[in-house]
């Protein structure tokens, strides 16, 4: 039942289908494609947060992203929907970096 409402918040939030899985979860949908995981690694979920927008983007973008978000209502409604929903879920969700190798042997990253 909470991962049910997990997937009905995130994507009213994201405004699109949302369907998280475990590392399980993506290491059969790799596997099934022809991959074999090699590494996984998983920690917290840091969206939306303005330090790491800044270190992600760089200080030319995050501005131009902090000025869309302050003078455009509609998207400034569904940042703030979406930290909303992130944060309600902060336990149930993160990232997952997986490191794969297709069968003949070309690396996935």
């Amino acid at each position: 039942k909470e991962l049910n409402h997990i997937k009905q918040d995130m994507s009213r939030a994201l405004a699109i289908g949302f369907h998280p899985l475990t590392v399980d979860g993506w290491t059969n949908v790799l596997h099934e494609a022809g991959y074999e995981v090699k590494r996984s690694e998983t920690g917290p979920m840091k969206v939306l947060n303005p330090v790491t927008v800044l270190q992600d983007e760089g200080p030319k973008r995050a501005a131009r992203i902090a000025w869309n978000i302050a003078t455009d209502a509609s998207i400034r409604s569904r940042v703030v929907e979406t930290r909303r929903a992130i944060k309600s879920h902060q336990h149930d969700l993160g990232y997952i970096l997986i490191r794969a190798v297709a069968n003949n042997g070309q690396a996935l990253n």
